[in-house]
């Protein structure tokens, strides 16, 4: 009988020396995972200057709202922003080009629809900034315009975050 309780117990001792590395291997992989972005991080700067560029649009609605500007610096500015949303789209990743090989499947499909989302976002953006550069009186655009930037600046802004690689 002392045979045996001895081989049950080296049984049990190695099941909880086991069972503790693995618990200890979870830890650290769920830790690591919470610490790094939920996506890819390369997207982070295009990302980021397409959500300047709204917050830029709907600081040009507000100003403009409250009569401090002329039309044609409206239509201007309007048509400035445009050409620099437009070079911030060229900057971002196609969806396809956003999953890298290699990478982990979940993450590379993360990426893909944030750089789908993105873009999306970023032409909402350039339509808008369009047609308020190409109206003859910019101030009838500004309340079609205004939503489109707060929606863009919205999402873009939750895209940023994602993105984001974490403080060390």
């Amino acid at each position: 009988m002392h045979r045996r309780a001895k081989g049950w117990s080296l049984w049990i001792s190695a099941a909880i020396v086991l069972a503790g590395a693995a618990a200890t291997a979870i830890s650290i992989v769920g830790h690591r995972r919470a610490h790094s972005p939920r996506t890819d991080a390369h997207l982070h700067l295009p990302i980021g200057d397409l959500r300047s560029q709204a917050e830029e649009g709907r600081l040009l609605v507000r100003i403009a709202r409250a009569d401090e500007l002329t039309p044609t610096f409206t239509r201007e500015h309007a048509r400035q922003l445009a050409r620099r949303v437009r070079a911030a789209l060229d900057g971002l990743p196609a969806p396809a080009d956003a999953s890298k090989p290699g990478t982990d499947a979940a993450i590379a499909a993360a990426a893909a629809n944030d750089a789908r989302r993105a873009r999306r976002a970023g032409e909402n953006v350039e339509r808008a900034l369009q047609r308020m550069a190409a109206a003859p009186r910019p101030a009838d655009e500004l309340d079609v315009a205004d939503p489109v930037f707060a929606a863009a600046a919205r999402e873009l802004g939750f895209l940023d975050t994602a993105t984001r690689e974490p403080a060390k």
